[in-house]
């Protein structure tokens, strides 16, 4: 068994835009999310090892109504613009669930910014 005393444990993105069937990005990541079992195995990592973390932690991605933040953005972050993912405040930008039953372990770290 590892030692996790000193590892933290980050998560990022995981929200209702990408893993929701009502999120804004799901039908973009379903595919390559069911091929690695993003959420699956991320919920039995923490369903086996939460306790044992130095540190768990959530960076939720927000972004503001008008995108402000995005200076001439390009890729997923004009993908993200362009469909209104990710919103502060929206359903999508909320974690998902299933990450609930973690809570007395995971520390939230809210207003990451892609």
């Amino acid at each position: 068994m590892h030692d996790f005393s000193k590892t933290a444990l980050i998560l990022i993105g995981f929200q209702n835009d990408y893993f929701s069937p009502k999120g804004i990005l799901y039908d973009v990541v379903e595919e390559s999310s069911r091929i690695t079992g993003v959420v699956e195995n991320t919920l039995s990592l923490l369903a086996a090892c939460a306790e044992q973390f130095a540190l768990v932690v959530n960076t939720p991605i927000h972004f503001t109504q008008n995108y402000s933040e995005l200076k001439n953005p390009i890729g997923i972050l004009k993908a993200i613009a362009d469909v209104g993912a990710f919103k502060a405040g929206s359903y999508g930008a909320q974690t998902i669930e299933q990450l609930d039953f973690f809570s007395n372990v995971i520390e939230v770290v809210p207003g990451k910014k892609v």
